[in-house]
């Protein structure tokens, strides 16, 4: 039997009421994660490449005035490393450390979302799906007739909860794994870099 949204709907409005609720907030949420991701985490290459250049000819000063005009945590953390080296390697360190720690909450957040919903959503769906089969089992026990054709009909509808619950989990699921993939990524790269540039900010310091 073909299904619509409205009878789907009508089968336990609370939990499909609750499940369009998470499918609306995973994807507000994707959407928003994605624009951060591309504008807060993506790598300036262009701009690294001109910091090491200022750096080289000893204009620490441009440098930080160039990461300042970049958008992203790695220009913060660049900027930190070079505000910190005019005082010691410590200094930069830790200051890459803070401005690191900051970048790292920053595209963290909301994604943790996506590993609730997918986890809660299919229990939700579940629940639809056994209130549906107490009542289809009411039902028949009322009606006193029917058969089993009548409780298979009650069971194959309440199920519908479980199949939307699946739908908005499996999304969920792979969108924070996908977000975690990507968080780890620009971990490496804000280390690896960082690094980098430690070491070029004091082999110039040692060279002069």
């Amino acid at each position: 039997m073909h299904m619509g949204f409205k009878e789907w709907f009508l089968i336990s409005p609370y939990v499909i009421s609750v499940l369009i609720l998470f499918s609306v907030l995973v994807v507000t949420y994707f959407l928003e994660r994605m624009w951060v991701f591309r504008r807060e985490g993506k790598f300036p290459r262009k701009e690294w490449n001109r910091v090491t250049e200022l750096i080289r000819e000893r204009r620490a000063r441009d440098a930080m005035s160039l990461c300042e005009d970049t958008p992203g945590v790695f220009a913060k953390v660049f900027k930190a490393c070079i505000q910190g080296a005019g005082a010691s390697r410590a200094d930069a360190e830790d200051n890459m450390l803070v401005e690191k720690e900051d970048g790292q909450e920053y595209l963290r957040k909301r994604v943790g979302l996506f590993g609730t919903i997918s986890f809660i959503a299919p229990l939700i769906g579940l629940l639809g799906t056994v209130l549906g089969v107490l009542r289809a089992f009411k039902d028949l026990a009322l009606s006193g007739s029917g058969g089993p054709s009548i409780v298979a009909a009650g069971i194959s509808e309440a199920l519908v909860t479980t199949v939307a619950g699946l739908c908005v989990a499996i999304p969920s699921a792979i969108i924070y794994n996908y977000f975690n993939f990507r968080l780890r990524a620009v971990l490496v790269d804000m280390n690896s870099y960082g690094q980098r540039l430690l070491l070029l900010l004091f082999e110039e310091r040692t060279e002069r």
